[in-house]
This record gives structure tokens, C-alpha cells and sequence, in this order.
């Protein structure tokens, strides 16, 4: 049996698919991205670890690749601010 996970062991999977998302896309176009099936499903499997499981997975039509790069530049940054100081205020 798998020992229990605590809220931290979360926070850290987060970070880490942060992390990820930023290495998977590193030099890459957004043309070049949207081509690249391999990257964008593992850009999407990292962002539904990272919080946006909800909203992938009920876009029936496809995901809006564009809702996917917004949420690459504009919110990864601050989430990642806020798991660090959340983990550092526990310590």
C-alpha cells in the first residue's frame, strides 16, 4: 500500500507540471506548438495536473489551443508564486 499523500505532496506535483510545461514548449513557436501533437498533449496533461483538468476535459469540440497558450503565459507564473509562498509559510 501507497503511503498517504498530504495537501503538500499536490502542491509539489503542481510545481512540477509547471515546470514541465515550460520545459515541453522551451523555444518553440506557437505555430510550431499547435503542429507538434506530442507537446500539446503533454502541455494538456500537465495543465489538468496543474488545476485546468475541469475545463480540458469538457471541451467537447477540441481544446482551444489559444485558451492553452494564455493560460501558459499569464497564469503558470502567478500559480507558481503562490504554491511557493503557500509552502514556504508551512515550513
Amino acid at each position: 500500500m501507497s503511503p498517504e499523500r498530504e495537501a503538500r505532496d499536490y502542491l509539489y506535483d503542481i510545481l512540477q507540471s509547471i515546470a514541465d510545461c515550460r520545459l515541453f514548449i522551451s523555444g518553440m513557436s506557437y505555430d510550431q506548438f499547435c503542429a507538434d501533437r506530442k507537446t500539446v498533449n503533454a502541455v494538456i496533461r500537465s495543465l489538468e495536473i496543474a488545476g485546468m483538468r475541469d475545463k480540458l476535459i469538457h471541451e467537447y469540440f477540441g481544446v482551444d489551443l489559444e485558451i492553452v497558450r494564455e493560460t501558459m503565459r499569464n497564469d503558470l507564473t502567478p500559480l507558481d508564486t503562490a504554491i511557493r509562498k503557500s509552502l514556504k509559510e508551512t515550513e
